[in-house]
């Protein structure tokens, strides 16, 4: 895995860290979630959840607390797994065919919003609790997609932890709409859809037909739509 837990020693630093007991882990994000949690396992008895986060080291925090709680709470006797990059392919394997058990298996799925992509069917979570607002939707969309999987039976509940007040989260909220924004009127416009003769910006007006050029000299030698949604990529990754 390329990435924090490559540098010498994290690891051995990271996880003694973590299980020392004046090591502050319980902040208002954590405590909600832990919450939640408890919420969903009252109100949803024997329903299975997903825990997603982007950053395997909150999740690591995550299990930390639930692992604490525990030791006084019977609430928070927990059967938890961990599914996240830094798993080989195995263990991950055996981690989501033990959580799809009809009966048995863990009760609740750590993951990793990188490792939640396509080939990954957690169809027995009916829960799934993203811990912050994601840099990029779409990915997480498809993250959530994951429960929405054969043999899927019950009703999906979402649950989104926004911080109120939180200058990042509202940072990242706001960054959502702005792309949701762009991608709608800039669809609009190449499709014909609309009478749209700019998009507006970040307090800038982007002629379409400006747009539709730029996007089709992307790729010339590939269809149209594959133009359009190369040049949504693009375009995107910069607001």
């Amino acid at each position: 895995m390329d990435g924090i837990f490559d540098r010498p020693n994290f690891k051995e630093k990271w996880f003694p860290f973590l299980k020392e007991e004046e090591t502050q882990i319980f902040s208002p994000r954590v405590e909600a979630i832990l919450q939640k949690i408890t919420t969903i396992r009252e109100l949803w008895p024997g329903e299975k959840i997903v825990v997603v986060s982007q950053f395997v080291l909150f999740l690591d925090i995550i299990k930390e607390g639930i692992e604490r709680l525990s030791k006084t709470d019977p609430r928070f006797k927990i059967h938890l797994a961990e599914y996240n990059g830094a798993i080989n392919l195995e263990e991950r394997s055996r981690t989501q065919y033990a959580f799809n058990l009809p009966t048995g298996g863990p009760e609740v799925l750590l993951l990793s919003a990188g490792a939640g992509g396509v080939g990954l069917n957690l169809a027995r979570g009916s829960h799934m609790v993203i811990a912050e607002p994601p840099w990029e939707p779409g990915k997480m969309d498809q993250v959530i997609g994951r429960t929405y999987r054969l043999p899927q039976e019950k009703e999906v509940h979402v649950w989104h932890m926004i911080a109120h007040p939180s200058e990042i989260d509202q940072f990242v909220l706001d960054r959502q709409a702005r792309k949701t924004h762009f991608v709608r009127h800039l669809l609009a416009a190449v499709t014909g859809e609309a009478d749209t003769k700019a998009i507006d910006i970040n307090e800038k007006a982007l002629p379409t037909h400006t747009v539709y050029e730029w996007a089709k000299g992307r790729a010339k030698d590939i269809a149209e739509n594959e133009c359009i949604n190369e040049a949504l990529e693009e375009w995107t990754s910069t607001l």
